[in-house]
């Protein structure tokens, strides 16, 4: 019997055991092996172990896409890959999206998939517009929406709800003196320029929030926000961290503390169920915790909270894992931190460099997925790669899942350099790759050192830059 005349449940069986790669390449020896190569299940159990980054909107389940449409969605990864790893690659498009303008953009997000960015541009001293962007075509990318805040945005977090097809941003403003937070829901199937509704969820002023102090930073996912308050405690000598949460839906609130927070200002990342606090004041300090469940529950607490926090009671947090340290401290001067998801589970990755050694590295944590597991430190996959060492770098941008990565390398003139991670590729090893994605002088209407602001998007490898002449560019490489 030859290797096709074998039972079809016996070939799907076997399919399992190698790479989509070749599994592409099997299919093209036979109609046989092609329609059983497009299996539905089969591809549903391979794209689990694959490891690029592929354009599938958050939320979207992948077993509910047929082989086909996966494999499309596969091809069109690993062709990226293969522009993405050349050296000699360099950016061939940048689409100005804005002129000069008298006020720049100092805020920018690019959503999952490159399609749609927020932005925001402080007018004057007391006003910034928000603005969301459509990517889908850069040659006639337009704002979808503009809104005019009061005050200074002190930091924003926009999520894409697919379901409903509306992008919901969450934004901490600061308007003399008065801080409060706004969540704006903007439907992506209202074609109008009316202004999105705002749904108020935390105001007043300094003296009323003293005992949670200042915003810092705030991060929304799905119908989630979360917002880090930092206190000075002159009685300490120290910062006091508090986390804020709000659901959208029952009106849900809860105030909790990091079991680490004192003299530190954290940064946090949401997921489904869980949230990961990094700490860096020495070394990075990496813990997962569970989302409050009365934050996560689907029906309203009995008795809802006000939107002022004041009636509620602080608690202490206990972590799910045991604490990760990344030795920030040990010669490491510059790091950022991503999170994101991969197939689903959370992974927080994290970029750093080092002062004394031709080496950075890329470290990408996982926490434990079972109860068994429990307080153990999350799984950490290092990737090192050759850096010079007392090489300055700014914008540092990984991607979420931490599988690329941009920089601007400082030295005279500034670059623009990219990294991909290491994988397998038809059985061969693909190394670290490091190099030059925009030369000092690009001969684009920018260059690497007048950079502003920088937002990168993994999935497509799209940048958008801001130039403090007010100027913003939609970049690509192909």
């Amino acid at each position: 019997m030859n290797f096709i005349g074998l039972p079809e449940d016996v070939l799907l069986h076997i399919f399992l055991f190698i790479s989509i790669e070749d599994l592409l390449s099997l299919k093209q020896a036979c109609r046989v092996l092609h329609t059983l190569g497009s299996a539905d299940y089969l591809w549903h159990r391979l794209i689990l172990a694959f490891d690029l980054p592929l354009d599938i909107p958050l939320g979207v389940d992948p077993a509910s896409l047929s082989g086909r449409e996966l494999q499309a969605i596969v091809v069109a990864a690993l062709r990226l890959d293969h522009n993405w790893r050349k050296p000699d690659l360099h950016i061939e498009r940048a689409v100005a999206i804005i002129r000069s303008d008298t006020s720049f953009v100092d805020g920018l997000q690019l959503l999952p998939g490159a399609k749609w960015l927020v932005t925001t541009q402080l007018t004057g001293r007391r006003q910034t517009h928000l603005t969301l962007w459509s990517l889908e075509h850069v040659e006639h990318a337009c704002g979808t929406k503009t809104i005019d805040i009061a005050g200074r945005v002190r930091s924003f977090h926009a999520y894409y709800q697919r379901k409903d097809r509306k992008v919901v941003i969450a934004v901490a403003v600061a308007n003399e003196g008065y801080e409060y937070l706004d969540v704006l829901h903007i439907s992506l199937e209202d074609e109008t320029m009316a202004p999105a509704r705002p749904q108020p969820v935390l105001s007043g002023n300094s003296v009323g929030l003293t005992f949670l102090g200042h915003m810092h930073k705030v991060t929304v996912y799905e119908n989630i926000v979360a917002t880090t308050f930092v206190r000075f405690s002159p009685d300490t000598g120290q910062t006091v961290t508090h986390i804020y949460f709000y659901n959208l839906l029952t009106c849900a609130s809860a105030i909790v503390k990091p079991s680490r927070g004192a003299n530190d200002t954290p940064m946090i990342t949401l997921f489904a169920h869980q949230f990961a606090v990094v700490h860096g004041h020495e070394d990075l300090v990496v813990t997962f915790y569970d989302i409050p469940p009365s934050i996560t529950a689907t029906t309203s607490p009995p008795s809802p909270s006000a939107n002022s926090p004041h009636d509620i009671v602080p608690s202490n947090l206990t972590p799910v894992t045991a604490e990760c340290h990344l030795p920030k401290s040990e010669g490491f001067y510059s790091a950022y931190v991503s999170g994101g998801l991969e197939h689903g589970a959370p992974v927080l990755a994290a970029l750093m460099f080092h002062w004394t050694s031709d080496e950075a590295m890329i470290k990408r944590l996982t926490p434990p997925t079972t109860q068994t597991q429990f307080y153990e430190a999350p799984t950490v996959v290092s990737h090192a790669f050759y850096h010079p060492r007392e090489q300055y770098m700014d914008h540092l941008r990984l991607g979420a899942t931490g599988r690329r990565a941009v920089w601007v390398e400082l030295q005279e003139p500034p670059v623009l350099k990219k990294w991909s991670f290491p994988r397998y590729h038809y059985g061969q090893p693909l190394p670290c790759g490091t190099s030059t994605l925009m030369p000092g002088f690009s001969g684009l209407p920018f260059n690497p050192k007048d950079s502003h602001v920088i937002a990168f998007d993994e999935v497509t490898c799209r940048l958008c830059v801001s130039l403090p002449s007010g100027e913003l560019y939609v970049c690509d490489f192909l």
